[in-house]
């Protein structure tokens, strides 16, 4: 009997052997699932109606950091292969293998797009050091089209271990978006909203052009047509200065009761720059631009305050008492927080410290029913909050530490769900 149960686990085992050459299955028991894809990027690849065809650089004598993120690479690929329509095939090509004329061309497509191999010094057995050149690159490449994806998520302050865990659980991102990019879809657009003294276009030019990306980006006033807004994805209103309307507000709610969606950039507090840069003092005083009740409704109240931090920029500031042999030191300015970046929210998830100025805490408010609510931006541990009006002094350098003693305090936040229109139960303007 014993003899017939070890035969019939031998079978058993043979026969997993077997079918693992043909099924690919790996299990993620992570409590967020970090290293499972999501729905999103299982429908991308469905959606796929080309073969994908991956070209990895990162191959060679890698160390032990490098070599897990070739791995993880490899299994993210395989993986998208199970659900991608029509395959995704991997080939892995060492660059440093190539022909001096070859990596010379090689090079030259790098720089044109943007990427540059990274140097590693490390030490042998021996003691010996030695450089050597890495390519964590790769190009996804779908019919006539390609594009390089750089693999590696350099972001400063951080350890080179912990860069390589940051780069390793962004590969979904980063790979998905490469694919989102490559494939032809139909013109989606977004709008950024002007009358109101929102920042002009040469202020977001960097953030156009990277939403220019995937949408077609529009300007302009909102008007006083109903629905004007629905065509669009998205509206970004970018830090107003001027008050909305009651039409502009009626407008924006209907568009966001319909589906649609706001980036609010706004402040709390308005400070002036020019009078900071040419007497080096301001007033600040709270920024009314008649939205507060439209936020409330929606579940979010903007504090008319400023916060300092401890964990803030630096500035150059003259110390010296001779006019005539200025003393430039770096000195911190309390009122450019550098803010901490939410873990758990794939917005902010494995960015660096965001800089700031000038800038006020948010509060959710409200129980929130049907809505998923997250926090994206906060302070560091060691805060103070400046209530208005107030007199902001560029010399405002040594202040008492005690007086920070606030800690993480949301300054960005995000919702997601159902909203009550701000007009149920009022009349709409005409």
């Amino acid at each position: 009997m014993k003899n017939k149960y070890l035969l019939i686990s031998f079978v058993v085992i043979a026969a997993i052997l077997v079918l693992s050459q043909w099924l690919y299955f790996r299990l993620d028991i992570t409590a967020d699932k970090r290293y499972s894809i999501s729905e999103p990027t299982k429908q991308l690849l469905r959606d796929l109606d080309e073969p994908v065809d991956v070209t990895l650089y990162l191959d060679g004598e890698l160390n032990s950091g490098f070599l897990r993120l070739q791995n993880a690479v490899v299994d993210m690929l395989d993986e998208f292969n199970q659900y991608a329509t029509y395959g995704v095939e991997v080939e892995i090509d060492n660059p440093n293998n190539y022909s001096q004329d070859e990596l010379t061309k090689f090079y030259q497509t790098l720089y044109e797009h943007g990427l540059s191999p990274t140097e590693v010094n490390e030490r042998n057995r021996d003691g010996k050091l030695i450089k050597q050149t890495v390519f964590p690159f790769a190009k996804i490449h779908i019919d006539d089209r390609s594009l390089f994806v750089s693999l590696l998520q350099n972001m400063r302050g951080k350890s080179g271990a912990e860069n390589l865990n940051m780069s390793i659980e962004s590969l979904e991102y980063l790979l998905s978006d490469a694919l989102r990019r490559l494939t032809p879809h139909a013109v989606t657009k977004i709008a950024f909203i002007e009358g109101h003294g929102e920042l002009p276009e040469p202020y977001v030019y960097d953030a156009e052009l990277a939403f220019s990306q995937y949408f077609q980006v529009d300007r302009g006033v909102i008007g006083n047509q109903i629905g004007m807004l629905d065509e669009y994805k998205a509206i970004v209103i970018a830090d107003p200065k001027t008050p909305f309307s009651e039409t502009d507000k009626y407008i924006i709610d209907q568009y966001i009761m319909q589906g649609g969606r706001v980036l609010w950039l706004i402040d709390g507090v308005m400070v002036s720059d020019e009078g900071l840069s040419t007497d080096g003092y301001t007033p600040a005083i709270p920024l009314d631009i008649n939205l507060t009740d439209m936020l409330f409704r929606y579940g979010i109240r903007i504090n008319p305050v400023l916060v300092q931090d401890q964990q803030c920029l630096s500035v150059p500031v003259n110390i010296s008492n001779d006019a005539s042999a200025p003393d430039y030191q770096p000195m911190p300015f309390y009122y450019a927080p550098l803010l901490l970046t939410s873990y758990d929210s794939p917005v902010s998830k494995n960015i660096s410290q965001v800089m700031s100025s000038f800038i006020s805490t948010v509060d959710f408010v409200g129980e929130g029913v049907g809505q998923s609510r997250e926090y994206l931006l906060a302070t560091s541990n060691a805060s103070r909050l400046v209530p208005v009006p107030a007199k902001i002094d560029v010399m405002e350098l040594d202040l008492d530490q005690t007086v920070f003693a606030h800690s993480y305090v949301p300054t960005a936040v995000s919702i997601d769900g159902r909203f009550e229109s701000l007009y149920t139960h009022r009349m709409t303007p005409d």
